[in-house]
């Protein structure tokens, strides 16, 4: 099969993020070893990357790609038959991830972050972005107009998370700013068949709603009226932050 790179069509928030970036652009700039970000200690078990996998600051999204796919490059999807770069599912997942991947693919060889980074550094676990959201301030901000999200932890550190596009959002006539960033974790009610399809992610629309809520993060509870947590296909192309464990972490 004749590996396609190009940009694809999609019915899900693929579509969007790609209707916002240069993704050709990204595709052909990500092939340059990345920068490394610096490590911010935001009071959690793990440390944060200062900016997105293949971004060059903070203000950056770097790339986007799809889950489980290690060279960041791969553009099908197989929600649409009618768009670009369509094929099968089984065959969709096949690239992304494999058909039997590990449940975490934190540190593994199909961890993007990992396989080009380096040095520790790998993808934030579904646990990590919960641990950020209960125990940091999250602000919606401009840094260098760009819109996106300033997390500030106890310690007084802090880290921007850009969204996707500059334009502000409303949802139930609140302010919110799109994008969504991959986790390293399946979810397993996300399948086809035997297979599983979606992967869990965070859609920066949803923070407010958990704010508000103040939900139970450490006992796996979600908000009832809109999931901080999304899952979608493996396909999808979101951003990536990356982490890595403090110094003598297991």
């Amino acid at each position: 099969m004749m590996l396609c790179i190009g940009v694809c069509s999609s019915l899900t928030l693929n579509s969007f993020a790609q209707e916002s970036s240069n993704l050709e652009y990204e595709v052909v700039r990500h092939r340059v070893a990345p920068k490394e970000p610096m490590a911010v200690d935001m009071g959690g078990s793990i440390l944060w990357g200062s900016f997105n996998l293949y971004a060059k600051d903070p203000t950056e999204v770097g790339i986007y790609c799809g889950w489980g796919d290690p060279t960041g490059d791969l553009r099908f999807q197989a929600d649409d038959p009618n768009g670009e770069n369509y094929i099968d599912i089984e065959s969709c997942l096949a690239i992304y991830g494999g058909l039997e991947p590990p449940h975490n693919i934190a540190g593994k060889d199909i961890d993007v972050v990992h396989r080009n980074l380096g040095n520790g550094w790998q993808m934030p676990s579904f646990f990590d972005f919960c641990e950020l959201i209960s125990d940091c301030e999250w602000e919606i901000t401009r840094v260098n107009g760009t819109l996106g999200y300033k997390v500030t932890a106890k310690n007084g550190n802090s880290i921007f998370l850009p969204g996707w596009n500059d334009e502000m959002g409303k949802e139930d006539g609140i302010d919110v700013v799109y994008g969504a960033y991959w986790t390293s974790d399946q979810c397993s009610f996300y399948s086809d068949g035997e297979l599983t399809i979606g992967c869990y992610c965070i859609g920066l629309h949803l923070i407010p709603w958990c704010i508000k809520d103040k939900y139970a993060i450490d006992m796996g509870m979600l908000p009832s009226k809109n999931d901080l947590l999304l899952a979608l296909p493996r396909w999808n192309q979101l951003m990536i932050r990356p982490v890595k464990k403090k110094a003598g972490a297991e």
